[in-house]
């Protein structure tokens, strides 16, 4: 009997037969930002592709609400199969697309045409906005003594709007929709300009399982040729809306 070689074939296939015997996927997701993930109900636009993509691998989607710092620590320790991420050993394909842009009050008359150009101002970012968003910004973040990323990202809106940090840095559906959860105190009738320095943010999972990430990949393949992307954008979107969030080269 050639031990060595039954030992390489359990170890190449121990992840497949995971991926069969466990009837839920515990994925991190974020929290709460609608319209892509919402708490209460569970819900969201980013929140169905992925409970639309698991049930194609034939499991049914654990999603909780974490945010990413935290998330990818659980993850390594193994208390999820699969976290928001941009690296690993495990990485999926691109599943949504966030429009992450520049956003300050018309009324400051800041004037941005660069990206380094915002090392100039106190910046308010969503968590782990420097590892989305390139080298670039990294760069300007880690220079720019007045740069925060803060959690959750209704205080991004708040630190805006109050005048606390000229220029904030958030998905624009994402700032839009969270002006709604904001106490009158806040004046969410001042024009806003916005900055687009950013390409799309493509967001992928991060798995702790080359078979979770093989089954995911292959799922996320049919979802998207299915397009269900007009039909939630009519449900979690105002009417008219631009559709930004299909995942690019799917």
């Amino acid at each position: 009997m050639n031990t060595p070689k039954v030992l390489f074939l359990y170890l190449l296939l121990m992840p497949l037969a995971v991926v069969s015997s466990q009837d839920c996927l515990r994925i991190a997701l974020g929290e709460n930002k609608p319209p892509y993930a919402i708490t209460s109900p569970p819900s969201g636009i980013e929140f169905d592709i992925l409970t639309m993509v698991v049930a194609g691998m034939g499991m049914k989607a654990d999603i909780k609400f974490i945010p990413n710092t935290r998330a990818l620590e659980m993850l390594k320790y193994g208390e999820l199969d699969a976290a928001v991420g941009n690296s690993g050993e495990f990485l999926s394909d691109p599943y949504i697309s966030y429009e992450n842009v520049a956003i300050s009050l018309a009324s400051s008359k800041i004037e941005l045409q660069t990206i380094t150009e915002l090392g100039n101002y106190q910046i308010v970012a969503f968590q782990n906005a420097k590892l989305y968003l390139g080298a670039e910004f990294a760069q300007m973040a880690q220079t720019n003594k007045g740069y925060r990323e803060i959690s959750p990202q209704i205080l991004i809106n708040r630190q805006l709007y109050s005048s606390r940090a000229p220029v904030a840095i958030s998905d624009l559906n994402i700032f839009l929709n969270l002006n709604n959860q904001l106490d009158t105190s806040f004046n969410i009738k001042q024009p806003l300009k916005i900055h687009r320095l950013f390409s799309p943010t493509q967001y992928r999972l991060v798995f702790n399982s080359p078979g979770y990430r093989e089954a995911f990949n292959i799922s996320l393949k049919k979802v998207v040729a299915s397009n269900p992307f007009p039909a939630l954008a009519q449900k979690y979107l105002p009417s008219g809306s631009v559709i930004t969030f299909k995942p690019q080269g799917m």
